[in-house]
Parts: structure tokens; C-alpha cells; sequence
């Protein structure tokens, strides 16, 4: 009964196959597209990213992303066209064909056996170059499938994850003394992105750190609330991987001093009045 409920309308016409050897959002888009051919004549059609996302619930993205690889691998053919310019499309059945054989194929060969014809029936031959994607996919498929997962092996964070994380550690701990007034920052991380990548292609992400590191004592940049941004700009850069540990310099001694004992208090009120003031 419940079969019977959700098969009524409101379906996609979906295949396992395809979904498996060139994907499952490429399935899905297909599968809607199809219908839409039965809709118009000569096999031609037209649509936009918003009806098939609408239709298969994927997000624009998913859709032209699916779109533009069934392009790619000859199972759409689209032609610009009309007035207004619309893309119409055609779909390429014995491309599809060619799919369902590859991987029909596929499975016969890892099973060490060969496929089986009907009498008086000949093989699809698949040929150029959408042969030689389709095995490729399914070999890495198959290969990907035959290796053991190792769930438990950590994994390697990438440079931009630790200077991520490092930023945020030296924020917390400067929360923790007090030196900025929010518990965690406000980063774009858009904008991060792109400087640390744009920083890591002139200076290692030990000298990142050691700006990240010199930054928590730069009075200023505290002040300021420990800015990503204005710490990785190229003018703080520069200076925090050039600052020089703070020196203890002496005190001049030709400088005045503002403080003195009453004998040298008089001695220098004797001399103002022999100076004549």
C-alpha cells in the first residue's frame, strides 16, 4: 500500500547503474531530464537549473555541476538557440548504452567471467575516449572498494587547520588573561583563506606562527582586539617577523633630572642666583 502511495506521482525515474558509474546527482538530473524529453518533439529539449532543482530537491550547485559532466561525457548535447538564447538539449541513448555495457562489463570481469549473449545477438563495442573515463571510474571504484578502511589512522590537518587553530589558542589564552573582551573571534574566514594561502607561498607556516605567537605582544593589535585579519596583512607581516626582543637601555645622563636631593636642590638654586634669576 505504501508502494503504492509514493509511486503515484511526484517520482523520478532513477538508475542504479548510472548512478554508480558516473554518480548519483548525474543519475538524478538524468532521470528528470528524460522526462522532460517526452515532452517536447524531436528529442529536443530545454530547461533551467531551477526547475531540475526543484524537481530533484539538489541544490542549483548539485545541478549545474551534474549538467555540465553529462556534457562532458556525451550523454547531453546541448545547442544555444531561439531568441531569447536558450540551451537546448538532446540526449545521446547510445552513450547511455555505452554506460550500462561498461559496467555490465565490469562486474563480468571482476567475477572472472565473461558476459553472456543472446543467441543471434552481438555486444555493444564501446570505443574513444568516453571508454577510457568510464573504465577509469570504475577501476578506481573498484580499487577504492578492495583496500580495507582504516578508520582509526589519524588524519594529516592541513597548514591552513593548524594556523587556523593556532590563531584561535593564542585568542583564548588572551581571553583567559583578561587582555580581550569576547570569548571567541570574529573571523572571516573567506578572507583568511586567502591570505594564509597567499602568506604560505613566500613564508613558511612556522614563520606564521611565530607572527601569530609575536602578535599577542604587540600592544596595539591587542588593543584591537587580536584581528586576524590585520595581523596576517602584509605591513604587520613584515613587522612582526622582524621585531626585535624589547632592550633595557640605560639612562642618559645629560638628560635632567626630575628629581633631586635638597642638596642638590640648592646647590642648583645657588647657581640660578649667581646666573642672575
Amino acid at each position: 500500500m505504501i508502494l503504492n502511495l509514493i509511486s503515484q506521482k511526484n517520482f523520478i525515474t532513477f538508475n542504479k547503474v548510472i548512478a554508480k558509474t558516473i554518480g548519483l546527482e548525474e543519475a538524478l538530473v538524468l532521470g528528470q531530464v528524460c522526462s522532460l524529453s517526452n515532452i517536447f518533439k524531436d528529442n529536443e529539449f530545454y530547461f533551467t537549473y531551477a526547475e531540475i532543482q526543484e524537481e530533484t530537491c539538489l541544490s542549483e550547485y548539485a545541478v549545474k555541476k551534474a549538467v555540465q559532466h553529462l556534457i562532458k561525457l556525451g550523454v547531453l548535447t546541448v545547442t544555444k538557440k531561439g531568441c531569447p538564447c536558450k540551451c537546448w538539449y538532446t540526449i545521446n541513448e547510445n552513450v547511455i548504452v555505452e554506460i550500462l555495457e561498461s559496467r555490465n562489463h565490469s562486474n563480468c570481469e571482476n567475477e572472472g567471467s565473461r558476459p553472456l549473449e543472446n543467441e543471434g545477438s552481438r555486444g555493444v563495442e564501446i570505443g574513444g575516449s568516453f571508454k577510457k573515463e568510464i573504465k577509469k571510474d570504475i577501476k578506481t571504484k573498484d580499487i577504492n572498494s578492495a583496500q580495507p578502511k582504516n578508520d582509526t589512522a589519524p588524519k594529516q590537518k592541513s597548514e591552513y587547520t593548524q594556523i587556523i587553530e593556532r590563531y584561535f589558542d593564542n585568542f583564548k589564552q588572551l581571553y583567559d588573561n583578561g587582555q580581550v573582551m569576547t570569548e571567541k573571534p570574529v573571523v572571516n574566514f573567506k578572507q583568511a583563506g586567502a591570505m594564509v594561502k597567499g602568506l604560505l607561498k613566500s613564508i613558511s607556516k612556522e614563520s606564521i606562527f611565530k607572527v601569530l605567537d609575536t602578535a599577542m605582544n604587540d600592544m596595539w593589535i591587542v588593543s584591537q582586539g587580536y584581528p586576524l585579519a590585520i595581523i596576517l596583512s602584509a605591513t604587520q607581516v613584515n613587522k612582526l617577523l622582524n621585531a626585535k626582543p624589547m632592550q633595557h637601555y640605560q639612562q642618559d645622563t645629560h638628560v635632567k633630572k626630575e628629581v633631586y636631593t635638597d642638596e642638590e636642590y640648592m646647590a642648583g638654586a645657588s647657581d640660578l642666583d649667581t646666573i642672575g634669576f
